[in-house]
């Protein structure tokens, strides 16, 4: 009889990575037969017909069951499957280090901090497993020994699928602007991403390269400082008609901005995956990225990957990245090759492997 494994997390958000995993790892256990349930502290009101209050989790110990931790904040789950009567296993998609939040989310610094300071109290707490290769070596560091590494399952069919919607045919009618290259980045305006970076090397190449060009900071934009920040840099810089906040979009639209993307950039400082990168090479973007935390990985030798991160040298690369005929089809080659490594079928069978690792007597799968 399969196994009763369930999930918890402390904030289950909608369409984030961490989000998406949680809900494959949800189908690859209800495939296999598997009793399973979702617990969160908090959830995002979309999810709600999917989860249960950590709460409920707590009256439903006494059967025997598995538990997976996704370890990626701070909150009452991450106590809660601490100290869990079942056996526990813990899938470390990495924190933010609290530095990159001080003077500009002091709740954000302190959840990271706190986090990351109560990671140490897992080792030798159940099995552990991690979402990439550098999240592997950080858990190594701390003490842990980890049983295996399962990327994202990534359903990039939905960005493609989703391409000609009502809703993607709209957004295409307002953003589409052939006479204008364009940067994109997706993802989170927050501070360990440096979207100020971008701004500033996008600005280089406005003024001094390409004046018909524009930058789509596509993501969710929280009211902050750093929010702030980001607006009166951009203002400064006389960059209001050039740079572009489109906003959050789910899947079914988010690729309209990839297909209308020249280049991609992210000058982010710290990654535990960033699947941005790869939803870039399914749409053929030439990728630019600093090379820091699990950026690298992702890449796995395609992209172009910045040792230096100067505006005037990330405006000259995207510049020649953007108008040299060769090099962007060599670079859209490797990332094509690159992107198989990431097919869900293979990285589904990488979860089912990781978790049998992690201890968890699974079936085979058909």
């Amino acid at each position: 009889m399969p196994p009763v494994v369930h999930q918890i997390v402390p904030n289950f958000a909608f369409a984030d990575a961490v989000g998406n995993q949680i809900l494959a790892t949800r189908d690859l256990l209800t495939r296999l037969g598997c009793e399973t349930q979702i617990y969160a502290d908090h959830w995002d009101p979309r999810l709600s017909s999917l989860v249960r209050p950590t709460a409920d989790y707590l009256s439903r110990q006494a059967q025997e069951h598995w538990l997976i931790l996704h370890y990626c904040i701070c909150g009452h789950a991450n106590h809660v499957a601490r100290e869990t009567s079942g056996n526990l296993v813990t899938y470390y998609h990495n924190v933010t280090p609290a530095r990159f939040f001080f003077g500009y989310e002091p709740a954000a610094a302190a959840c990271c901090g706190q986090a990351r300071r109560q990671l140490k109290g897992f080792v030798g707490h159940g099995a552990t497993i991690a979402a990439s290769d550098y999240n592997r070596a950080e858990l190594e560091s701390f003490g842990f020994s980890v049983k295996a590494v399962a990327p994202y399952i990534l359903k990039l069919e939905h960005l493609h699928a989703g391409l000609n919607t009502p809703g993607s045919e709209a957004l295409r009618a307002r953003f589409t602007a052939p006479d204008l290259k364009t940067w994109v980045y997706v993802g989170r305006i927050a501070p360990n991403k440096r979207v100020e970076e971008v701004v500033r090397a996008f600005h280089v190449y406005h003024n001094q390269i390409e004046p018909r060009s524009r930058l789509l900071l596509v993501g969710s934009r929280p009211a902050g400082r750093y929010s702030d920040e980001i607006a009166a840099l951009i203002a400064r810089l006389d960059l209001q008609d050039s740079v572009i906040f489109p906003g959050l979009f789910p899947a079914e639209s988010l690729g309209v901005f990839y297909e209308l993307a020249d280049v991609y950039v992210s000058l982010s400082e710290h990654e535990g995956f960033c699947v941005p990168l790869v939803e870039a090479m399914s749409f053929g973007v030439p990728i630019l990225a600093f090379d820091s935390t699990a950026v690298p990985g992702t890449l796995g030798g395609s992209g172009v990957l910045l040792h230096r991160k100067e505006p005037q040298v990330v405006a000259e690369v995207a510049h020649e990245v953007i108008g040299n005929h060769g090099l962007r089809t060599a670079i859209v080659g490797r990332q094509r090759e690159r992107l198989t490594d990431f097919e869900p079928g293979a990285m589904r069978a990488q979860l089912h492997k990781a978790l049998i690792a992690a201890g968890i007597p699974l079936p085979p799968q058909d």
